[in-house]
């Protein structure tokens, strides 16, 4: 449809703000209506631990090989912060159950935090953080309302229930159609030119992943909650998708190559179609699940 100029990168816009701003609040709501019970309770809190854990192994990873292979800024950046926000949870709510989903919210609250304040100084270069950015973000102000909810005990009528179930079912459809146009639509002399956007790609989408299963593995993590290992599976799945979308926003108002930014996260995003299920295949061999 792309190439017929049925469909054009501007439609996938349109379809990524109804995601973000309607279909992604709906599901995080429902992930948190929820009984409070200790099994959650543990699970939340692993997967707090692993998506702070899965965050400093990318800080250091990226660390040690910007100085080996001269990274950029925005390659740096590119390589630590994963489009999660954008596809962990349809990914989750739609191989798992939107009953998981509740467990991708602490990946996706750790790396808004610190895309706002680590990310926004590698690309601009200012140690300013803006808090506003991070607080303000759609997804961290309908993490806090859940969270909210799900402590107070505050549950959904049976109609608002379904309503917001029935909305948020959109989201597995909706992403797969956007990554889509993306990939259709994706300028392959552009590609060409960029000779090291190969090695960003394997670092983000291969060499990161790999450590991590390892960091999880002989942490054992896993035993800290019950069904531990299907709760880091899902902080691997976060830490395994495609560059983040949003740094090519942050790069087009700092100034540092958004047309670079935007071929990374394309790029990643058609890779991670064979990548993933290499990196899933692994944990479940490792893991048992």
């Amino acid at each position: 449809m792309v190439k017929s100029k049925l469909v054009t990168p501007e439609n996938s816009k349109c379809l990524s703000v109804i995601s973000l701003y309607v279909i992604t609040p709906c599901v995080i709501l429902s992930a948190f209506q929820v009984d409070y019970t200790p099994d959650i309770q543990s699970g939340f809190i692993l997967a707090l631990i692993a998506a702070v854990l899965v965050h400093i192994v990318l800080l250091l990873v990226t660390k040690a090989c910007g100085h080996l292979f001269h990274l950029t800024a925005l390659e740096r950046a590119t390589t630590i912060y994963s489009n999660a926000g954008s596809l962990i949870i349809p990914i989750v709510s739609s191989v798992l159950g939107i009953e998981w989903v509740i467990y991708t919210t602490p990946f996706v609250a750790v790396q808004l935090s610190l895309i706002w304040s680590h990310g926004k100084m590698l690309l601009s270069g200012d140690t300013h953080i803006e808090w506003q950015k991070i607080f303000k973000n759609i997804n961290m102000v309908f993490i806090f309302i859940g969270i909210f909810l799900f402590i107070a005990g505050i549950r959904f009528s049976p109609v608002l229930q379904e309503a917001i179930v029935s909305t948020g079912d959109m989201t597995g459809p909706l992403a797969m159609l956007v990554t889509g146009i993306l990939i259709g639509s994706m300028d392959w002399r552009r590609v060409r030119s960029y000779r090291r956007l190969w090695l960003v790609a394997l670092l983000r989408l291969i060499v990161s992943p790999l450590l991590i299963i390892a960091v999880f593995y002989f942490s054992r993590l896993a035993a800290l909650a019950p069904e531990g290992a299907r709760i880091l599976f899902i902080t691997l799945l976060a830490a395994s998708t495609p560059s983040s979308a949003g740094l090519t926003q942050m790069a087009m108002i700092y100034g540092d190559d958004p047309a670079y930014a935007s071929t990374i996260n394309a790029v990643t995003t058609m890779l991670c179609i064979a990548t993933m299920p290499a990196i899933i295949g692994l944990y479940s061999m490792i893991f048992g699940i």
